[in-house]
């Protein structure tokens, strides 16, 4: 299965796009890893499941924890023959 990360609305996106280049980096970073393998492979330290679908993505830097939500969707292959 492949993972894609959408922002709920430009609002939130804008607001993390405004965080420290530091953190910003690190917390794309984390986005990155979650397209590539899945949040349930991810996991801790990166990932925080909190319900079923819901997740906390954790960026640790030295000046302490920031955290932002998500919540994964299931929808049907666009380009499936089915």
């Amino acid at each position: 299965m492949s993972w894609k990360v959408e922002f709920y609305s430009t609002k939130a996106q804008d607001g993390i796009y405004e965080w420290p280049v530091h953190l910003k980096a690190k917390f794309l970073k984390i986005v990155e890893f979650i397209e590539k393998m899945g949040p349930d492979e991810l996991g801790m330290p990166h990932i925080k499941p909190l319900k079923k679908g819901l997740f906390e993505i954790r960026v640790k830097i030295p000046e302490g924890l920031t955290r932002a939500s998500f919540c994964t969707i299931k929808r049907k292959n666009c380009n499936s023959t089915e």
